[in-house]
């Protein structure tokens, strides 16, 4: 109850706050808040309307930096977001392209060239791969799977 009064009184409602007071002792700090207030307001008219437009300047001053630091807040944290997804995305994009290399490679290696022509993605992988065919045909004569990766001769 004694927070209710203290609070009422520092948001400026004197009246209310001698309402909401029940003790001799709530009244006197009540008081003493009004003459504080009103010490640090001596010698400004608070009537005039250019203090009272400065008062509402002000207040909306403040509510728009409240905003800006707040909108600014967020833009931070969804550019981090974005950034974080992103780099993620690279690294799995760049993981996702060494395995395929690797796999690619494996089953040149294992003679495999079908297959490894599956996992090549650009005409320069498949013209590599197609000259190690030919290459290890003029090997090995006898190959059956070659013959379809030499074309007619």
């Amino acid at each position: 109850r004694e927070s209710e009064v203290v609070l009422t009184a520092k948001q400026g409602q004197f009246e209310r706050a001698l309402a909401l007071s029940r003790n001799e002792e709530e009244r006197r700090a009540v008081y003493k808040m009004r003459s504080k207030l009103e010490e640090s307001l001596d010698g400004i008219e608070r009537s005039i309307p250019a203090v009272l437009a400065a008062i509402s300047l002000q207040n909306s001053i403040r509510g728009i930096k409240a905003r800006r630091q707040r909108d600014t807040e967020r833009q931070t944290a969804a550019a981090t977001l974005m950034q974080k997804l992103y780099r993620g995305y690279v690294n799995r994009m760049e993981l996702s392209e060494a395995q395929r290399k690797e796999r690619m490679a494996a089953h040149v290696d294992r003679g495999e060239f079908d297959k490894a022509m599956t996992e090549a993605i650009c005409k320069e992988e498949q013209a590599q791969i197609f000259l190690v065919a030919q290459h290890k045909a003029k090997k090995d004569q006898r190959s059956p799977i070659l013959r379809c990766l030499l074309g007619p001769q």
